[in-house]
């Protein structure tokens, strides 16, 4: 997905969260963003390492506050989710109603 190596969901929470939450302004504060992820702190701080040693992050120092990291999606990471993101939406509009409701009865047995 999306050529990320070993991503697991909170990393992707985390990813979506950025995605959404950070396309305008100082990006999202590390602690905010590891509550999004629903993994315990030490957990998310290490998600988000390793996601910044993907390129797919970037952190920096509040410019308000200098004792919080804001993170922000890198905008190779944004273009990419972009795309994912459309393909997925362009996938679920071809599908005939009835495959719509196999695949979401599928994803809910998942």
């Amino acid at each position: 997905m999306l050529g990320i190596q070993r991503i697991n969901d909170s990393a992707w929470n985390m990813l979506l969260d950025l995605y959404v939450c950070g396309a305008q302004g100082p990006g999202v504060p590390v602690s905010s963003l590891g509550i999004a992820s629903g993994a315990p702190q030490s957990t998310s701080l290490r998600m988000i390492n390793q996601i910044e040693a993907q390129g797919l992050v970037y952190l920096e120092d509040d410019p308000h506050d200098r004792r919080r990291r804001m993170v922000r999606l890198t905008d190779d990471a944004r273009h990419r989710l972009d795309d994912y993101l459309q393909s997925a939406l362009e996938r679920l509009e071809s599908l005939s109603e009835r495959g719509l409701s196999t695949s979401m009865r599928l994803a809910r047995d998942v």
